[in-house]
């Protein structure tokens, strides 16, 4: 869930903290639903059908930490928002993450969304031409930029949800 960057003094390489999430699990789809309605979101059919949706991606949530100073409510940068991303970044973004899990090859995502002014998430949408199931034990993202990587595994018996895998 870290990612770091070049050295610092006496030897330790400074690091900061990313927050990964799997942003298309309906446990997250219910919190995201009830951070924006409120009480409203119990009886709301619109919210109810996005819930329901069944994705078409596996889609991750990449929430960098906010620059020059501490998070603002709601997951903001301070001011003036992340940086535009050019279609060249965006292949670079695709090319440096992926998905992996025992016995598949790696997953590209197909694209990549950048924060919107104010905001600090990469969203990736992953195909789910390979599907994962709870017998692959353990996903893992990883997003390599520069000397930057940032990993974190998944474990699928922790990701299920009534009953189900909740990707």
């Amino acid at each position: 869930m870290g990612g770091g960057g070049g050295m610092g003094g006496g030897g330790l390489a400074p690091s900061m903290t990313f927050l990964i999430r799997w942003q298309s699990a309906k446990p997250v789809k219910i919190a995201s639903v009830r951070a924006r309605m409120g009480a409203e979101a119990d009886t709301s059919a619109q919210a109810k059908e996005f819930i329901d949706r069944k994705e078409p991606d596996y889609v991750i949530a990449v929430i960098m930490p906010p620059r020059g100073g501490g998070q603002r409510p709601g997951g903001g940068e301070p001011k003036g928002g992340a940086p535009e991303v050019s279609a060249e970044m965006e292949a670079r973004l695709k090319e440096g993450a992926w998905l992996s899990w025992k016995g598949h090859e790696k997953v590209h995502p197909t694209s990549v969304t950048p924060p919107k002014p104010g905001q600090s998430a990469f969203i990736f949408h992953f195909p789910k031409s390979h599907p994962i199931e709870l017998d692959d034990k353990e996903v893992e993202f990883a997003m390599k930029r520069g000397e930057t990587e940032i990993k974190k595994k998944f474990r699928l018996k922790e990701m299920v949800f009534q009953g189900e895998l909740a990707l």
